[in-house]
């Protein structure tokens, strides 16, 4: 017989299975009712522009730096196009064989062969451009365009090169440009219109930041602003057409203060030897001259130049790199008499009727030291007019003894020594005022009368650099 009960409860589990399944693929339903409604209705904008961003590409284009004038608008530092054959390091697998087969049709030197291997693998690595060669002539041009397509990794483009016609005489106010650091190219790109698309390279040595001179202090406002290209691309990322263009906008130009003709006689008066000029408008404080001698060419070192060439301007025992107008530390000597006359005048210690007998040297009381002028015999009697006219150094030893160390220190610091003067300048020195806190720290010793009277004459460890000078005689003028 039926289990009447057995079969009422089969039923009944029978039905409540039936009833999980459709209130499963109800909810399943429902689920992608919704999916549906948020991709064509509620999301509809959204998911067309990322189809359409989907379909395009973005490319950055590197502005054109600004050009660098002197105070009559002569051009110190320009901008010139050049046809240059550049390569796509990360599509050379065999960089020697890839030089090799070039040479067999264009004419690449050594050196320029040199500079291509030691970039190779950074330019390879970062995805950079890498030029071969510079300034192509039209025959050169026409033998690679006849063997194009045999070098896809491979073209020649215009670019700029960064270049001034006196290139030796202002590299050390002008400075240089070159491939920017990790730091600097992240602050670059930041500019960018898109950050970490690929660029449109204007200059031949692809992204440029200022390294020294007024091409690292402007270097923000020489770069201009990155402009944009945006192409249409198909699913495999191939450019179909150019859809907008946003063109970049060119660096500032700066008009400097600076005057060529001085740094020419200036160039032609030292004539290699090591020393500094350094010319200053009495009313304004402007630099008119800012000359460092033995100097380099900034064309070379701007549009690249190999690791030998660059080591050996390192190694140079004559230091061309090295600016003495802005670092070269020295003392002062007698040029600081004046200021230690003003010193006396301010604090009483002397007055223009003040004299003394001048015998050609000073005596230390504490202990009989001798410090000497430069006139033996000395100048006999010597009031601060005649101190200053025949530079007597007696006179001056005789009043810094009698100045106080940290006043007169305070005194020579409101003339512009220990510290920089020029705000607009690269990598200034802020020379050495001495005190007694100074010597203690530096020399672990006490500070002497004898310290002072030596300051009073500008030598012992006083020094100033010949842009503090320049800035200090403006001041007495």
């Amino acid at each position: 017989m039926i289990d009447l009960q057995e079969r009422f409860i089969e039923r009944k589990s029978f039905i409540y299975r039936l009833f999980i399944v459709y209130f499963m693929f109800g909810g399943l339903l429902l689920a992608v009712l919704y999916q549906t409604f948020q991709l064509q209705i509620a999301n509809y904008s959204e998911y067309e522009i990322a189809a359409l961003e989907n379909k395009t590409h973005e490319m950055n284009i590197q502005p054109i730096r600004g050009i660098i004038y002197d105070r009559h608008g002569t051009i110190l530092v320009k901008n010139i196009p050049t046809f240059n054959l550049i390569a796509i390091p990360n599509k050379v697998d065999d960089p020697e064989f890839f030089i090799a087969k070039i040479k067999s049709f264009i004419d690449i030197t050594e050196e320029e062969e040199n500079i291509f291997y030691e970039k190779f693998k950074s330019k390879a690595r970062y995805n950079r451009e890498l030029v071969v060669k510079t300034d192509l002539d039209q025959q050169e041009i026409a033998s690679f365009k006849v063997r194009k397509h045999n070098y896809p990794n491979l073209l020649v483009e215009k670019r700029y090169s960064r270049h001034s016609d006196f290139p030796n005489i202002l590299s050390h106010v002008l400075g240089y440009i070159g491939s920017p650091s990790d730091d600097e190219l992240s602050s670059i790109l930041t500019e960018a219109i898109h950050p970490r698309q690929e660029t449109i390279f204007s200059y031949a040595n692809g992204f440029i930041s200022g390294k020294s001179g007024i091409e690292k202090t402007f270097d923000n406002s020489l770069r201009g602003e990155f402009g944009e290209k945006v192409y249409e691309v198909d699913a495999r990322g191939k450019l179909l057409q150019e859809i907008s263009y946003t063109k970049p906008k060119e660096g500032n130009s700066i008009f400097t203060s600076l005057d060529l003709g001085s740094h020419i006689a200036a160039n032609e008066a030292l004539k290699g030897r090591m020393g500094a000029v350094v010319a200053v408008e009495i009313d304004t404080g402007a630099i008119v001259t800012l000359f460092s001698s033995p100097s380099y060419s900034i064309n070379d070192l701007s549009n690249g130049i190999s690791n030998n060439q660059f080591n050996a301007l390192i190694q140079n025992p004559n230091k061309p790199f090295f600016n003495r107008a802005l670092r070269g530390r020295y003392p002062p000597a007698s040029t600081i008499k004046p200021a230690l006359g003003i010193f006396g005048l301010q604090n009483k210690l002397i007055d223009w009727n003040f004299s003394i007998e001048d015998p050609g040297f000073f005596t230390l009381p504490e202990d009989g030291r001798i410090y000497r002028g430069w006139k033996k015999g000395g100048h006999g009697k010597v009031d601060l007019d005649k101190a200053l006219i025949v530079s007597s150094n007696t006179y001056f030893f005789s009043l810094a003894y009698r100045s106080d160390i940290d006043d007169l220190a305070d005194h020579l610091a409101q003339f512009g020594f220990g510290k920089k003067v020029c705000l607009d300048c690269f990598d200034e020195d802020e020379g050495l005022i001495p005190n007694p806190q100074w010597k203690r720290n530096k020399l672990n010793s006490g500070w002497s009368r004898g310290d002072t009277v030596n300051l009073g004459v500008g030598q012992g460890y006083m020094v100033a650099t010949p842009i503090q000078l320049a800035y200090y005689s403006s001041i007495l003028q």
